[in-house]
């Protein structure tokens, strides 16, 4: 059967203003690799066929797609205005219509299996099967306890005291209870999931979220399973912080504490402590007149930033004009 990929790359990123006004958060570097490309890597794998929605920095995005060993591979589908996660899968109906899809959201760095997710996809008879993971800041999926989902959480869970004075959760009121087979867990969605092209009939024209796309499914009877993949590694680029530790991650896999882009213009006089990540296009300068010199503790330095002056930086990102304080590494 035929299957496709789809990575929403569409997104303006605004909760990592102002790293996102210089770089768009698909082409965020990890150790000297764009996250975009380390996910075109994954479902190249799988997929011969890729789209990929673009809105915001669209021309930045794909003009490193036009230098990239993916020119050939995939199919762009610019948005104006940017159509949301469920719009953005209806504007490419005509790509998507002849056969399973995988969607990928940008902005994701996982282990997560996706071949495994697609296999238990097919032999499910699901219309939509999500990857889903156990982060309790983030669990809204209501599944039941076969692993469909039922509905999704519109509200915080209120903290209650039960008669014996300890703290017990109370489920939030909910839209809607569908299903009959019993209460399973609160999980969290990992930004993948596979779909059946009969998905894209419940999608309106125009802007539109796929979660409620989801929430029309199960209320006509359909299956939206899921794959827990609790205790893979998964990670979000979506914040400062969670940037960070995505890139702290990787280089902590590697054994090293240090990553310096070959191509990065530095001086070795420049004291590095801690976990230290710089970027290509990076130009770390000290000189001799300078009286303290430089010294970087816990740090990434972007493409575009320019350090050359007697300072000291620690627990931060840095880029062409800014500096982002980061909690203690």
């Amino acid at each position: 059967m035929r299957l496709t990929a789809f990575i929403l790359a569409a997104g303006r990123g605004v909760r990592l203003h102002p790293v996102t006004d210089h770089i768009p958060k698909p082409l965020l570097p990890v150790l000297g690799k764009p996250v975009l490309k380390s996910i075109l890597e994954k479902v190249s794998h799988i997929s011969g066929e890729i789209g990929i929605n673009l809105h915001y920095k669209k021309e930045t995005i794909a003009n490193w797609l036009g230098r990239s060993d993916f020119d050939k591979k995939v199919r762009l589908f610019p948005e104006e205005p940017v159509l949301g996660t469920g719009g953005a899968l209806k504007n490419a109906e005509d790509f998507l219509k002849d056969g399973l899809f995988l969607v990928h959201n940008s902005d994701i760095v996982s282990d997560i299996d996706l071949e495994n997710l697609i296999s238990l996809h097919m032999s499910s008879g699901n219309l939509a099967t999500l990857a889903v993971h156990d982060r309790p800041e983030f669990n809204k999926l209501i599944l039941d306890k076969n692993g469909l989902l039922t509905d999704i959480v519109k509200q915080p869970r209120p903290i209650l005291t039960s008669s014996r004075g300890r703290e017990v959760e109370k489920s939030a009121p909910l839209s809607r209870r569908r299903r009959s087979g019993g209460w399973g867990r609160l999980l969290a969605f990992t930004g993948i999931a596979v779909y059946r092209p009969e998905f894209l009939n419940l999608l309106p024209d125009g802007i539109s979220s796929v979660v409620d796309a989801w929430l029309r499914a199960v209320e006509e009877g359909y299956a939206i399973g899921t794959l827990d993949v609790s205790g893979c590694f998964w990670s979000d680029i979506g914040t400062p912080g969670s940037y960070a530790a995505t890139v702290i991650h990787a280089l902590r896999d590697t054994g090293e504490t240090l990553y310096i882009d070959p191509s990065a213009s530095w001086c070795k006089n420049v004291e590095l402590d801690g976990y230290i990540v710089i970027e290509k296009g990076t130009a770390v300068l000290n000189n001799a007149t300078f009286k303290n010199g430089i010294s970087v503790r816990n740090c990434i330095i972007l493409p575009g930033a320019e350090i050359g002056s007697d300072c000291h930086y620690e627990d931060c990102i840095l880029g062409p004009g800014f500096k982002l304080d980061l909690s203690p590494t």
